[in-house]
């Protein structure tokens, strides 16, 4: 999970939101990003994470989600 920690605070922008929702679960907010743009950046952080070489036998997991403000 450190190496996960450390792929997404590198990777995202200073305005991006991450935070550890469980032992084995994070939360990352992307304001003003669109749903397609948000696969994008999933597959950027997926792609540095693997590359990482640290990341043998894991598979990671995500969801995408729209929140509604109104």
């Amino acid at each position: 999970m450190s190496v996960l920690e450390e792929t997404l605070m590198k990777r995202l922008r200073s305005s991006d939101i991450v935070c550890r929702y469980s032992v084995n679960q994070f939360l990352v907010m992307l304001p003003a990003c669109q749903y397609e743009d948000a696969k994008m950046v999933v597959n950027r952080l997926k792609d540095s994470f693997y590359r990482s070489g640290k990341t043998n036998k894991l598979l990671l997991q995500y969801s995408i989600d729209e929140l509604d403000v109104d």
